[in-house]
């Protein structure tokens, strides 16, 4: 992911390789991740066609976070995106929660017009500024009968 298509990330590769390996576990069992792979063949690293992962609210807002999301290139254009935002999405339903927020690099063209199809929209600053090198943050209402800010 990094390394292919750094420039659509707000982590660096050098930063993720900083991570230790129990970092990497822990993050693997606190954080819900979904993986969309092809519907045959073995499973292996190559056939994971994306990710994208849910981070809880913490005291960096009040809203959790569609973090980590990635389609391989081959994979781009074929609904992959389109089903793991939604299941981010209703991730975040089921908790409760009544917005979800994500960061973007503003360079990420493909991947803004992929969330904004999702719903999401860019949101101001009272949802707080995006982190990891990302310009834009966008978000999308989870419930239609709650006024949000």
């Amino acid at each position: 992911m990094l390394a292919g298509s750094p420039e659509n990330f707000g982590a660096t590769l050098a930063g993720a390789s900083e991570t230790s390996d129990d970092g990497w576990r822990k993050r693997l069992r606190t954080l819900p991740a979904w993986v969309a792979l092809e519907a045959e063949g073995s499973l292996t690293l190559d056939s994971a066609l994306g990710t994208a992962t849910y981070c809880p609210p913490d005291s960096d807002g009040p809203y959790p976070m569609l973090i980590s999301m990635y389609v391989r290139p081959a994979a781009r254009g074929r609904g992959v995106g389109e089903v793991l935002i939604e299941a981010v999405v209703d991730h975040a339903r089921a908790q409760g929660h009544v917005r979800l927020v994500l960061d973007v690099r503003e360079s990420n063209i493909a991947g803004r017009r992929l969330y904004a199809r999702a719903g999401f929209r860019a949101a101001d600053a009272s949802l707080g500024v995006p982190e990891d090198g990302c310009e834009v943050r966008m978000s999308r209402e989870l419930r239609a009968d709650v006024d949000l800010p």
